[in-house]
């Protein structure tokens, strides 16, 4: 990090070269283990003094006379302290009621009440290293100029280019700390090129030093302590959501360092997490917890946990608390698992943006070629997974919300990552650590999350040639080999289908899901095509063979949710399930209105399943919520029309005597049943009814050209306002 530029004067270079102090406020325990106190900042007991149940008492220290400072050092030494963004004076020592309080002369420059934090988590500083990285001291909040005592030597212009010389490394600094700062080789980083000819084939990244902590003031403080953003559950509380989230988001979202997060949380260090990227975790492992530690933690639902968690997250990003932006970064994806409206102003799509503009910002999404020397291995496997992690949520919510990705791949160079990555982030955890909070069944769970990447990167090429404005119609051939593609990332290991790891069993139907889900939205698009544009025998046969494999992906889908119901596993299914429920409930509500009985009934009886499955979810996700009522509102359309007659022939349907029956447990919703407005979609256009047999159907007359969850689901804003969750 840059030093603040100022004259350097004599009590400079005494600050640098005397050996750092103890803190003089510490407790009596802490002081005699000879271990960090956050007495100060978070008010007695001190957090090592309630995990050990012991008294928090303050040590008596023997009054001294301070000789007064000379008025330059002395106002310097206050305004640029050695260490952190606060150092507290010897020389203004409070007394034991003031320190219990947090009260503290301002005049000294030290810490006041408006600093006081309520539990002993919140002394993790703004410019924290974060769990991805080695833990720094704690760095107490300040209204004045902070300096960070980490800060490496001022380097030439050449050095900060240099990609493979020493220059990159400096005696003593934490170059693994450091995050990489990136410009294209071809843009503003081909000065290094004109500095240094010699040295080609450079990535462009540099690691550069930090900037200056930035500290909030006490009006922030004051802020963020009215908002809760210090105030977490209790310590066992803490563990439980902290369980949770390992054993159901970190297998498919493995973006912390588990060994570093655990290794701190776990001791005396756990004062350095970030305060912000603990909330994202609550915020994430919310849509896990049974009620009991939902009760626990003082939240009635999943749902109302997860406002508190999030508007907690929200305020500390707001107010810029995390400086750090590898740990930033992991904050804002985990903040994606928001979803609370329809507009979606600050909902999944907004934090996937913001956190892959921030991993584009450090060069995340290109392979640092020249800095392997500099960053350790361990580093590089997390900035991989997160990187690719973005890549993951960005293509999914792409197809689900009907929107261009923000990820182009073929910018990126980032090398997937392998199951080993997964493994390495978990190696070296302590046994009784590890059976506290990692699942069994971890590799298998490694290597199914790379399975889904690579399902993902599929998934990402479908999106680019067959979703786009003009697409060129490709050959059976070409959608066979992306079946191939598609089958191939997930060549199930020897009984993994059948193991009895209940996480391993439930990632594995997530994963099938997942599977036959992208095999539909390939054959979404030929199914929109209309007999007339192209009337040969062998359109006619290239549709009759699409709609063959879109049935069995379907009916593949379906037995992928019975299999999760009869495991009782539906409560605790991944968001994205109802992104990958979309194409498979437009199929039976499709089915639902063939002219053939058996099919018909087949559709009602799939679809009415799929809704049982969408009404247990929406007690968890939002999306969920509009997945149940957009069906069912759909549902409820087609068999009013039936009952007024077929239009085509003329005729009463003889189906339409148990209409009635059919919808009567669905239709709880007085907005979806008696809105004066009419709805513009009430005759939603589904892409699985362009075959020959329903061309022309009038239940279908009326289209619009894109079916999303996002598209329609705007409709029903006025019906879901006062809802919340995600």
């Amino acid at each position: 990090m840059d030093k603040m530029l100022r004259p350097s004067t004599s009590s400079d270079v005494d600050a640098r070269r005397a050996p750092r102090k103890r803190s003089a406020a510490a407790c009596r325990a802490c002081h005699d283990r000879k271990v960090r106190c956050n007495a100060v900042s978070s008010g007695r007991p001190c957090v090592n003094c309630s995990l050990d149940g012991i008294s928090c008492e303050p040590r008596a220290r023997k009054r001294r006379n301070i000789a007064p400072l000379d008025s330059q050092a002395g106002q310097e030494a206050r305004l640029y302290p050695r260490s952190g963004c606060l150092q507290l004076v010897e020389s203004a020592a409070p007394s034991s009621e003031e320190l219990l309080h947090g009260k503290m002369d301002n005049s000294t420059g030290s810490l006041d009440a408006s600093a006081a934090f309520d539990h002993p988590f919140a002394s993790a500083t703004s410019a924290g290293e974060g769990c991805s990285q080695t833990p720094s001291p704690v760095r107490e909040p300040s209204t004045g100029p902070c300096v960070d005592d980490r800060s490496v030597p001022y380097r030439p212009l050449n050095h900060h280019f240099s990609h493979h010389g020493d220059g990159q490394t400096v005696p003593g600094s934490r170059a693994e700390a450091q995050a990489p700062f990136y410009g294209d080789p071809r843009g503003v980083a081909f000065v290094a090129d004109i500095c240094e000819p010699k040295l080609r084939n450079n990535s462009g990244h540099f690691l550069v030093p930090k900037a200056i902590a930035a500290c909030l003031g006490p009006e922030d403080l004051d802020y963020l302590r009215l908002k809760g953003a210090f105030s977490l559950p209790e310590p066992p509380v803490c563990d439980l959501i902290i369980r949770a989230y390992f054993h159901h988001v970190h297998p498919f979202f493995p973006i912390v360092d588990a060994k570093s997060f655990l290794d701190m949380y776990e001791s005396a260090e756990r004062v350095n997490l970030s305060v912000h990227l603990l909330w994202s975790m609550f915020l994430a492992a919310s849509n896990f917890l049974d009620q009991d530690v939902l009760q626990q933690a003082g939240f009635s639902s999943r749902k109302e946990m997860r406002r508190s968690t999030y508007y907690r997250a929200k305020v500390l990003y707001d107010l810029e608390y995390e400086r750090n932006r590898i740990t930033l970064i992991q904050a804002v994806l985990l903040m994606g698992f928001w979803y609370a409206d329809t507009e979606d102003r600050t909902g999944p799509w907004h934090w996937i943006g913001v956190a892959i503009s921030l991993c584009q910002t450090i060069g995340l999404h290109r392979k640092p070629d020249s800095i392997t020397r500099s960053v350790s291995a361990s580093v590089e496997r997390l900035w991989r997974q997160i990187w690719w992690a973005c890549v993951f949520r960005d293509a999914w919510f792409s197809v689900g919300m009907g929107r261009p990705m923000h990820i182009n791949l073929d910018d990126c160079n980032t090398p997937m990552p392998d199951a080993n990555d997964s493994d390495e982030l978990l190696r070296g955890i302590p046994s009784n650590v590890r059976e506290k909070y990692i699942p069994d069944g971890a590799e298998d769970l490694s290597w199914m999350w790379v399975e889904l990447l690579r399902l993902t990167v599929v998934l990402a090429g479908v999106l680019s040639v067959h979703y786009r404005v003009e697409r060129a119609k490709l050959k059976m051939s070409e959608v066979e080999e992306i079946e191939r593609k598609i089958t191939a990332c997930f060549q199930s290991r020897d009984g993994l289908k059948n193991s009895y790891i209940r996480t391993v069993s439930l990632h594995v139907y997530h994963l099938e899901l997942y599977l036959e889900s992208v095999k539909l939205v390939l054959y979404r698009p030929y199914l929109l095509e209309p007999s007339q544009e192209d009337p040969s025998a062998a359109s006619k046969e290239w549709r009759s063979v699409i709609e063959r494999k879109a049935q069995t992906a379907v009916a593949s889908i379906t037995r992928s949710l019975e299999s999760l119901i009869t495991a009782d596993m539906i409560g605790i299914c991944q968001a994205i399930i109802c992104i990958a429920m979309v194409p498979a409930m437009q199929l039976h509500l499709f089915n639902s209105t063939s002219a053939k009985p058996l099919v018909q009934r087949m559709g009602h009886h799939n679809l009415e399943f799929c809704l049982i499955v969408a009404e247990e979810l929406r007690r968890t996700y939002f999306g969920a919520e509009i997945l149940y009522r957009m069906f069912s509102h759909a549902r409820k359309q087609i068999l009013d029309r039936r009952t007024g007659g077929d239009i085509r022939t003329g005729k009463r349907d003889p189906r339409t005597s148990n209409a009635e029956e059919l919808t009567a447990d669905r239709q709880d919703d007085e907005g979806l049943r008696h809105s004066e407005e009419e709805d513009t979609f009430s005759l939603p256009w589904f892409p699985l009814t362009s075959l020959d047999d329903y061309v022309g159907n009038s239940e279908f007359a009326t289209t619009g050209l894109e079916f999303d969850i996002c598209s329609l689901a705007s409709l029903y804003k006025a019906t879901t306002t006062n809802l919340y969750g995600g």
